[in-house]
């Protein structure tokens, strides 16, 4: 997949976080006997290091839907990188080649209980099938990448998401 130049830094600095938490991991030593303080401080190391993490794996998400969508539509110059990971609105809200809008929501979520989401995973998702329902485009896509939620939102609320296309990165 073709990426931006915006895209590739941003993929490019998650990877640098990636390798100096690596190099991190690798060059201490930590056990049962060091003072609490130091495995604090290790521990809270390893959390500075990967920042927000949560962002890092949404924006990874995008770069997958992207893909996913130019592999399956026609559309060019889509750049996920324009849109904040925490910003408001659709995670992507873009017009085919043609005309048509295609909007998208995309969920990194684990299912919290064994057969269904935790309560406030559904609100987080009822949210997004909100989003999608009242929002006017030609096409509709839910992506989620884990397995677990693909088979709870296609066991369990299909009758949610009328017109709305469950996609599995």
């Amino acid at each position: 997949m073709k990426m931006t130049k915006n895209e590739e830094n941003q993929l490019d600095n998650i990877i640098l976080k990636v390798d100096k938490l690596k190099n991190y991991l690798n060059s201490f030593n930590i056990n049962n006997n060091d003072e609490l303080k130091n495995i604090y401080n290790y521990i809270n190391e390893i959390k500075n290091i990967q920042g927000n993490i949560n962002n890092s794996i949404s924006y990874i998400s995008c770069l997958l839907a992207k893909n996913y969508l130019i592999n399956n539509f026609e559309i060019e110059n889509i750049d996920v990188s324009l849109k904040p990971q925490s910003a408001n609105g659709l995670d992507i809200d873009e017009r085919l080649n043609n005309g048509e809008r295609i909007i998208c929501e995309i969920k990194t979520i684990y299912p919290y209980g064994e057969n269904d989401f935790g309560a406030a995973q559904k609100d987080s998702f009822r949210k997004d099938f909100k989003k999608l329902n009242e929002t006017s485009a030609e096409y509709k896509i839910l992506f989620v990448t884990e397995n677990k939620s693909f088979e709870i939102l296609n066991k369990k609320y299909l009758n949610e998401l009328k017109g709305i296309k469950i996609v599995l990165l």
